[in-house]
């Protein structure tokens, strides 16, 4: 889902193309071209929702990629990012990945336990 006017993309679902490269290199495409608009837009905070109960390690490297656009947002063009990483309760593994890429790309996320009972979040 993007919201470009209003500085709002959020991927969701499982994770585990068969070809990671031409799945995932449209859509870094993509949200560099939407961010880099971006940089010349005044809105108070840009958000990045990442929602996924599973991606396998290929996938890992793009995510990681497009969570560096905004980080090159911040750092870039001094805009205020939030990244917001979901995770299902008591899924350990995937809140420590998120932990992971946060501490690789020395950004903070805020942290966000869902169950699959709860509403979209």
């Amino acid at each position: 889902e993007v919201i470009e006017d209003k500085g709002y993309i959020r991927i969701e679902g499982r994770s585990l193309p068969e070809n990671v490269r031409s799945f995932y290199y449209p859509i870094v495409k993509e949200i560099t071209q939407i961010v880099e608009k971006w940089k010349e837009i005044d809105l108070p905070e840009f958000e990045f929702h990442v929602k996924l109960g599973y991606f396998n390690s290929s996938s890992a490297k793009f995510i990681l990629d497009i969570i560096n656009v905004f980080v090159g947002l911040k750092k870039e063009a001094g805009k205020k990012i939030k990244i917001v990483w979901y995770y299902e309760d008591e899924d350990t593994d995937m809140k420590e990945a998120g932990m992971q890429i946060a501490d690789l790309l020395g950004v903070e996320f805020e942290y966000i336990e869902y169950s699959d009972d709860d509403d979209d979040e």
